[in-house]
């Protein structure tokens, strides 16, 4: 399940696509035919991706009922899921907006809670800070926002992306925060 707060489902159905067929934006539109018969095939492979838009203000309340709908009209529920992204989820109990720590700690709890409740494994994004973007190390003081989404996290990662590794067709992602592994500082 992909639930986006952000961008529209037709955007990250064509990013899907191109994703999956290693195909640019203006050939997903020129073959949806022979596109289509990729997606399709991949799907039989990989199972079914659902897409969703969800209104601003949505809580995970909102997740957790779309995932019942899926549950009845599909028979089946998501294993993972996607949530783009964790800053524009609104918290389910009543918290100042003001307060950023707590606000950050009861939206990654509440999803947190949601992923566990449907035994599923839940992917998301958050910004980073400003100063990120003239070091070459991230560390956690580089979450933007409230520490407490760390904390509240099993395994934190940025996305690490230089001008060479671009050029190269390569992105890392430098593991922050690991809760069962060695990890923290490394890179893949």
């Amino acid at each position: 399940l992909y639930v986006s707060l952000e961008l529209p489902e037709g955007m990250i159905d064509t990013r899907s696509q191109m994703i999956l067929t290693g195909r640019n934006s203006t050939e997903i539109k020129r073959y949806r035919a022979e596109i289509a018969a990729e997606v399709a095939a991949a799907g039989r492979m990989s199972g079914e991706m659902v897409i969703k838009k969800l209104r601003l203000g949505a809580t995970a309340n909102d997740i957790r009922a779309l995932i019942k709908d899926i549950e009845i009209e599909k028979g089946w529920i998501p294993d993972i899921i996607i949530l783009d992204y964790l800053d524009k989820l609104y918290p389910m109990a009543s918290v100042s907006t003001e307060n950023i720590g707590m606000r950050d700690k009861f939206i990654t709890e509440e999803f947190y809670d949601l992923l566990h409740e449907f035994n599923a494994i839940g992917l998301t994004a958050s910004q980073l800070t400003k100063g990120a973007a003239t070091v070459e190390v991230y560390d956690q003081s580089h979450q933007a926002g409230g520490a407490e989404k760390t904390r509240s996290s099993d395994w934190v990662l940025a996305i690490h992306l230089t001008d060479t590794m671009r050029a190269s067709g390569q992105i890392g992602f430098q593991f922050l925060k690991t809760r069962s592994s060695d990890g923290v500082g490394s890179t893949v």
